[in-house]
């Protein structure tokens, strides 16, 4: 490299640390303009005119991009350990941004084309767009999965929060967008298109900027080990497994809106979209504000939507299958309780010092796959199409099926351990959303007695203090250092000196050696 490319990359490396410095909150609004950016790519034709004949295959493109996501995503999370760095590669995150709005660009270009002459050959060039538009998408939500396991659980909350309510500014922005059409293409809204095509190149841009310590917590040392026990592999199997389960029944649900041509994922009602802003602004505001609110209850709160959201699948029958009204109030929960679970995917992914890649890949993956079984179940008009008394067995079942997966298969102990640790389940969920570590917490986990004498031993053997002792404890029990600094109370500085201390003296290098020590004491 060139002197003058070296400087012209010294350069705009320090425009984006004092951008970032500035407003630490920015490489996380790339989600905001994502997510944005996926409502209005397979949502009301932001980009066609209406009255024109222009039939957009929204559904299909929908299918076709997120089923690659799928299929990506999975791979991914099946060599996370190879692939995982990729994703920190500004180079690769905005090489994404740019698959998005090429992608985009095809798909809008083939479907006016695909409108005109309307054959299965023309048919392939939208949905070879929807596929760019897939891969690429990937790549942000696995960038956006890295960058919010980086931060501490009550920013991860808040900036999700504040994503969904710049999220719904951008949509209402949208909304507004003057109609402007070139005199060659009649149907095309110029200024639409436009706007769709910015919205990715204006995230990955924000993803590659440099996330602050003061929203991290930590430090390089605590870098992703990946090394899950059994129990959480198990774990976390079920929760992909709970994750699909809810998409399938809600996106089922809304797909059969008639007003959406039996697709209704993003084409939201705008009193849905205004009411998801008034709940994430005022949750935003209580939690910023240091209230009362009790962010231990975050699990209680999470499984009173995800029941609200099945009993309403459940009565879908009695109001009338496909009526929009009833939709709409879908619509609401369910995007409440989609932030919650990228809220556990983030918090899962942090706690347990995980690879984000495995973690997101594997459980956004099971979500949007749920999301493609029901859309085509609801949107292929099954469930209308059934007597109903038919219906109502296929929809209580299926939200019965649907709860028992959420509550028995993943249940509040699953995720207690995926956040804290396996012993952790065992102990109340107090704390795992805290900002700050609380003073004192002891550490009185039902462990094996002879697990305890063998620490006792161990310790007084090689002349540990009691807090190294302890610190041994729970480095044995699979607790991160972050996890330790949080519950004892003590910084991120005095646990590593502790464990650094811990290591010297056992003559160990590495926690399983610790571990190993352990078991062969035992």
């Amino acid at each position: 490299m060139t002197t003058d490319e070296n400087n012209a990359e010294g350069i705009v490396a320090r425009f984006g640390n004092n951008i970032a410095a500035n407003a630490p909150i920015l490489p996380f609004m790339g989600l905001a303009l994502w997510l944005t950016w996926a409502n209005l790519f397979t949502g009301p034709p932001l980009w066609f005119i209406a009255g024109f004949g222009v039939s957009a295959p929204l559904s299909d493109l929908f299918r076709v991009s997120r089923t690659l996501l799928v299929i990506i995503a999975l791979a991914a999370a099946l060599m996370h350990k190879r692939v995982a760095h990729l994703f920190s590669s500004r180079k690769v995150v905005l090489a994404g941004g740019a698959i998005v709005c090429i992608g985009t660009l095809v798909a809008i270009v083939g479907t006016g084309i695909n409108s005109y002459y309307n054959s299965q050959l023309t048919m392939l060039i939208p949905l070879s767009g929807a596929a760019l538009t897939g891969i690429g998408t990937t790549v942000f939500m696995l960038r956006c999965g890295e960058l919010f396991s980086r931060i501490t659980p009550w920013h991860i909350l808040l900036y999700s929060l504040i994503s969904r309510l710049l999220m719904g500014a951008l949509y209402f922005i949208a909304r507004g967008i003057p109609v402007i059409a070139p005199t060659m293409f009649p149907w095309f809204n110029l200024a639409g298109t436009i706007f769709l095509l910015l919205l990715p190149l204006a995230a990955s841009f924000l993803m590659i900027l440099p996330v602050q310590k003061q929203v991290t917590g930590e430090s390089s040392e605590d870098a992703p080990t990946t090394d899950f026990s059994k129990y959480d592999e198990r774990a976390l199997i079920r929760m992909g497994i709970a994750f699909f389960a809810f998409a399938l029944i809600e996106s089922m649900a809304r797909a059969t809106s008639p007003s959406s041509g039996g697709f209704g994922f993003a084409q939201d009602s705008d009193i849905v979209t205004l009411l998801v802003m008034l709940v994430c602004l005022g949750f935003a505001m209580a939690i910023s504000g240091h209230s009362s609110l009790k962010m231990n209850r975050m699990y209680l709160l999470y499984t009173a939507l995800v029941i609200i959201v099945v009993g309403t699948v459940a009565l879908a029958p009695i109001v009338g299958i496909g009526n929009t009204s009833w939709g709409s109030v879908i619509s609401f929960f369910a995007k409440i309780v989609s932030l919650f679970l990228w809220c556990i995917l983030a918090v899962v992914a942090r706690r347990r010092n995980a690879s984000s890649v495995l973690v997101f890949g594997y459980g956004f993956a099971m979500f949007s796959l749920g999301e493609i079984v029901g859309l085509v179940f609801g949107g292929g008009n099954v469930l209308i199409s059934l007597p109903y008394d038919m219906q109502m067995i296929v929809c209580i079942s299926a939200a019965s099926i649907a709860l028992m997966i959420n509550f028995l298969l993943f249940s509040e102990r699953d995720l207690k351990g995926l956040m804290m640790g396996e012993e952790a389940a065992m102990a109340p969920l107090s704390g795992i959303f805290e900002k700050r570590p609380q003073a004192k917490v002891k550490t009185q986990e039902k462990m094996p007695r002879r697990f305890d004498v063998v620490v006792d031993r161990i310790a007084e053997e090689y002349s540990l203090s009691p807090r190294e002792k302890e610190i041994m404890r729970l480095l044995a029990m699979g607790y991160t250092k972050n996890a330790i600094s949080e519950r004892l109370g003590i910084s991120d500085n005095t646990i590593r000196t502790h464990s650094r201390n811990v290591y010297t003296k056992l003559n160990v290098h590495s926690r399983q050696e610790l571990m190993d020590l352990i078991d062969i004491a035992q």
